[in-house]
């Protein structure tokens, strides 16, 4: 009887703790999950500013810009390995157009290519904005 007595008086206290507990268990994940969309989108912010403006230029037929692999290798930490193997294959396919259709002119410093090379050289740099989301 006692002890009946002593577990309904302990009632609010118990549910109190563990709503407490269970509240901090919830705030911690979420604040895990905000911490690492920061983290990402401190690391793709950058890289989708230099892929829209590389495309800016592209559009304008200038070529002064160019996309390298340290510059989308910082992301692969922070994406899934199927995700980074889709940017790495669209990095692929920019670096192929670049190499074959834009050719440079040492004696006289500029780049020879024409509008089509340029359309060409853009989509692909869209291509790899498209793979690379803001959180």
């Amino acid at each position: 009887m006692f002890t009946m007595e002593l577990i309904n008086n302990m009632d609010p206290i118990l549910t109190g703790l563990l709503g407490t507990l269970i509240g901090g268990f919830i705030g911690n994940r979420l604040a895990l999950g905000r911490d690492k969309r920061t983290e990402y989108n401190s690391v793709a912010r950058p890289l989708k500013q230099k892929l829209l403006k590389h495309c800016d230029c592209l559009r304008s037929e200038r070529y002064h810009l160019i996309i390298s692999d340290s510059d989308i290798e910082p992301l692969r930490s922070h994406i899934s390995e199927i995700e980074y193997k889709k940017l790495e294959s669209s990095f692929e396919a920019y670096q192929y157009q670049r190499a074959e259709h834009f050719s440079a002119d040492i004696r006289y410093g500029y780049i020879k290519a024409n509008k089509e090379q340029y359309e060409l050289l853009a989509k692909a740099v869209l291509d790899m904005d498209s793979l690379i989301k803001i959180k």
